[in-house]
């Protein structure tokens, strides 16, 4: 685990351009893995996260995630 950059809520929504919304409905469903710090303060393995949403979008045919992150298959 040494060595991982661990974001916040905000800064994972900038990183895949989604709302904060969105990140905590991810988060609620079990569909990104995050790490909670204490009552209130949640952080995320900006890696495990870009490769649960690979993995997702790989099993959805590419359009699941595309639609919730506005990104194409480029």
């Amino acid at each position: 685990m040494f060595g991982t950059e661990l974001v916040t809520t905000a800064e994972l929504a900038r990183i895949v351009r989604v709302g904060t919304d969105t990140i905590a409905r991810w988060r609620k469903s079990r569909l990104i893995p995050f790490i909670r710090i204490n009552r209130t303060t949640v952080r995320y393995d900006i890696g495990e996260v870009i490769d649960a949403l690979k993995r997702r979008q790989e099993a959805d045919g590419g359009s699941e995630v595309d639609r919730r992150t506005g990104g194409t298959d480029e």
